[in-house]
Protein backbone atom coordinates (compact mmCIF):
# COMPACT_ATOMS: atom_id res chain seq x y z
CA UNK A 1 0.00 0.00 0.00
CA UNK A 2 1.52 3.17 -0.76
CA UNK A 3 1.30 6.77 1.46
CA UNK A 4 -1.44 8.11 -0.95
CA UNK A 5 -3.85 5.26 0.12
CA UNK A 6 -2.80 4.93 3.65
CA UNK A 7 -3.56 8.75 4.25
CA UNK A 8 -7.10 8.71 2.29
CA UNK A 9 -8.46 5.89 4.21
CA UNK A 10 -7.33 7.17 7.37
CA UNK A 11 -9.10 10.11 6.13
CA UNK A 12 -12.23 7.94 5.60
CA UNK A 13 -12.01 6.40 9.05
CA UNK A 14 -11.82 9.79 10.56
CA UNK A 15 -14.75 11.21 8.42
CA UNK A 16 -16.91 7.95 9.55
CA UNK A 17 -16.03 8.43 13.37
CA UNK A 18 -16.86 12.10 13.02
CA UNK A 19 -20.09 11.07 11.04
CA UNK A 20 -21.09 8.70 14.34
CA UNK A 21 -20.25 10.88 16.86
CA UNK A 22 -22.93 13.48 15.65
CA UNK A 23 -24.95 10.45 14.84
CA UNK A 24 -25.47 10.12 18.23
CA UNK A 25 -24.90 13.39 19.46
CA UNK A 26 -28.45 14.01 17.37
CA UNK A 27 -29.76 10.90 18.78
CA UNK A 28 -29.61 11.92 22.50
CA UNK A 29 -30.44 16.02 21.50
CA UNK A 30 -33.63 14.05 20.24
CA UNK A 31 -34.18 11.87 23.13
CA UNK A 32 -33.88 14.93 25.58
CA UNK A 33 -36.27 16.99 23.48
CA UNK A 34 -39.06 14.59 23.76
CA UNK A 35 -38.30 14.20 27.32
CA UNK A 36 -38.77 18.03 27.93
CA UNK A 37 -41.87 18.39 25.58
CA UNK A 38 -44.03 15.19 27.46
CA UNK A 39 -42.42 16.28 31.47
CA UNK A 40 -40.54 13.70 31.84
CA UNK A 41 -37.16 15.70 32.85
CA UNK A 42 -38.67 16.94 36.18
CA UNK A 43 -37.84 15.42 39.03
CA UNK A 44 -40.24 13.00 40.62
CA UNK A 45 -42.44 13.56 36.54
CA UNK A 46 -45.96 10.81 36.63
CA UNK A 47 -47.03 10.01 33.27
CA UNK A 48 -50.50 9.72 32.96
CA UNK A 49 -51.78 6.65 34.78
CA UNK A 50 -49.95 4.50 37.41
CA UNK A 51 -47.03 3.87 35.40
CA UNK A 52 -43.90 5.71 36.98
CA UNK A 53 -42.10 7.80 34.72
CA UNK A 54 -40.06 4.87 32.82
CA UNK A 55 -38.41 5.44 29.86
CA UNK A 56 -40.86 4.86 26.90
CA UNK A 57 -40.14 4.63 24.41
CA UNK A 58 -37.84 2.00 25.50
CA UNK A 59 -34.44 1.36 24.56
CA UNK A 60 -35.33 -1.38 21.41
CA UNK A 61 -31.81 -2.77 21.45
CA UNK A 62 -31.93 -3.75 25.26
CA UNK A 63 -35.40 -4.75 25.71
CA UNK A 64 -36.87 -8.16 26.33
CA UNK A 65 -40.08 -8.91 24.55
CA UNK A 66 -39.63 -12.41 25.49
CA UNK A 67 -40.52 -11.16 29.09
CA UNK A 68 -44.05 -11.35 30.84
CA UNK A 69 -44.85 -8.08 30.44
CA UNK A 70 -44.38 -7.70 26.57
CA UNK A 71 -48.03 -9.21 24.71
CA UNK A 72 -49.43 -9.62 21.25
CA UNK A 73 -51.49 -7.53 19.93
CA UNK A 74 -54.52 -9.94 19.93
CA UNK A 75 -53.87 -11.22 23.39
CA UNK A 76 -53.56 -7.07 24.17
CA UNK A 77 -56.96 -6.35 23.08
CA UNK A 78 -58.21 -9.86 24.57
CA UNK A 79 -56.73 -7.85 28.43
CA UNK A 80 -58.66 -4.86 27.57
CA UNK A 81 -61.71 -5.84 26.10
CA UNK A 82 -61.40 -3.45 23.46
CA UNK A 83 -61.11 -4.43 19.83
CA UNK A 84 -57.67 -5.04 17.58
CA UNK A 85 -58.01 -1.79 15.61
CA UNK A 86 -58.09 0.28 19.06
CA UNK A 87 -54.65 -1.98 20.22
CA UNK A 88 -53.23 -1.21 16.59
CA UNK A 89 -54.53 2.66 16.87
CA UNK A 90 -53.03 3.43 19.94
CA UNK A 91 -49.41 1.51 18.68
CA UNK A 92 -49.24 4.02 16.11
CA UNK A 93 -49.70 6.41 18.20
CA UNK A 94 -47.07 5.72 20.32
CA UNK A 95 -48.99 4.78 23.19
CA UNK A 96 -48.47 1.29 24.94
CA UNK A 97 -46.30 -0.98 22.27
CA UNK A 98 -43.45 -0.64 20.30
CA UNK A 99 -42.68 -2.24 16.84
CA UNK A 100 -39.76 -4.26 16.47
CA UNK A 101 -38.67 -6.60 13.11
CA UNK A 102 -42.30 -5.65 11.37
CA UNK A 103 -44.16 -7.26 14.52
CA UNK A 104 -45.77 -5.45 17.57
CA UNK A 105 -45.34 -5.49 20.90
CA UNK A 106 -47.97 -4.18 23.91
CA UNK A 107 -46.90 -3.94 27.23
CA UNK A 108 -49.23 -5.08 29.97
CA UNK A 109 -48.70 -2.15 32.49
CA UNK A 110 -49.30 0.51 29.72
CA UNK A 111 -52.93 -0.97 28.58
CA UNK A 112 -54.76 1.12 30.57
CA UNK A 113 -53.35 3.91 31.24
CA UNK A 114 -54.67 7.32 29.71
CA UNK A 115 -56.89 5.43 27.69
CA UNK A 116 -60.35 5.61 26.36
CA UNK A 117 -61.20 1.75 25.59
CA UNK A 118 -63.93 0.82 23.20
Amino acid sequence: MDRATIIARLAEAADLKAATAAAYERASRNHAFWQQLAGLDAPGALMRGPVAADQWPPNLVTVDTSSYEWVAPKEAASIASCSLDEIYRRCRRGEIGIRRGGRWFIRRDRLFCSADLR
